[in-house]
C-alpha cells in the first residue's frame, strides 16, 4: 500500500533524513541530535537487542487504551528524561529499524509533555510498534506528517508476528534484496531513490 502522506512530507527533506541516518549515532547512543534533526537508529547495542526481544505489549502512558511493544516502551522510557532536558524541539524527526518505533514514541511523547511535535516524521524499516490503539492515536496525531517506507521482503518490517500488532504511520511499500536478510541501511536508500524518481 502506498498512502498519500509521502505528498505531505516534501523529498528534501526525505533526503536530510536519509542522510543523517548515514552517520553512525555516538557511541552507545540511541539517537543524534543535529541541526534540527533527531534521528533514533536501530539495533546497535546490548540492550537494544534485548529490548527487542519483549515481544510482549504493555499499555502506553496515553490517555485510552492503547499497547505498545514492551521492550521498545522500555527502551524509550529510559531516555526519555534525558532527552527532554533543555529540550529544542526538532523540525524533522526519523528513524532506521528499531528507531522508527523509538521516534513514533518521541513524537507521542513531545504531545504529552506539551513541547511543540515535529513537523515531519520519516520511517525507514519500521518493526510494528503497537496494536490498532496505537496506530489509531499516533495516525491521529501524525499520520499527515508522517512517511514511512518498508521493504516488503525485510522480515522486520513484519515483526513482531501476530494480530494484536499493527503498523502505524502509513507505508510506502518497496521491494528490493540486499544483504542482512533485505533489512541493509545502504539497499533502503537506494530504493528511496528509486521511489523518488518513479514517482516524480
Amino acid at each position: 500500500m502506498v498512502t498519500s502522506s509521502h505528498a505531505r512530507v516534501p523529498w528534501n527533506t526525505i533526503v536530510k533524513a536519509l542522510a543523517v541516518l548515514s552517520r553512525p549515532p555516538p557511541p552507545k547512543s540511541l539517537f543524534r541530535a543535529e541541526s534540527g534533526v533527531l534521528a533514533f537508529y536501530g539495533t546497535r547495542t546490548t540492550r537494544a537487542l534485548l529490548s527487542d526481544l519483549q515481544v510482549s505489549q504493555t499499555l502506553l502512558d496515553e490517555p485510552g487504551s492503547a499497547h505498545v511493544h514492551r521492550g521498545f516502551h522500555r527502551l524509550y522510557q529510559s531516555i526519555e528524561r534525558d532527552m527532554f532536558e533543555d529540550y529544542h524541539a526538532p523540525a524533522l524527526l526519523c528513524g532506521y529499524s528499531l528507531g522508527s518505533s523509538l521516534a513514533m514514541l518521541h513524537a507521542l511523547a513531545c504531545c504529552r509533555r506539551g513541547v511543540d511535535p515535529p513537523a515531519h516524521v520519516v520511517l525507514i524499516a519500521p518493526p510494528k510498534t503497537g496494536d490498532r490503539n496505537f496506530t489509531e492515536l499516533y495516525d491521529e496525531r501524525f499520520a499527515e506528517r508522517t512517511i514511512s517506507f518498508a521493504n516488503r521482503l525485510d522480515l522486520v518490517c513484519s515483526m513482531p508476528f501476530g494480530a494484536s500488532y499493527v503498523h502505524a504511520g502509513g507505508i510506502v511499500q518497496l521491494s528490493f534484496r540486499s544483504r542482512f536478510f533485505n533489512h541493509d541501511y545502504k539497499g533502503y536508500r537506494k530504493a528511496i531513490e528509486e521511489w523518488h524518481n518513479d514517482e516524480s
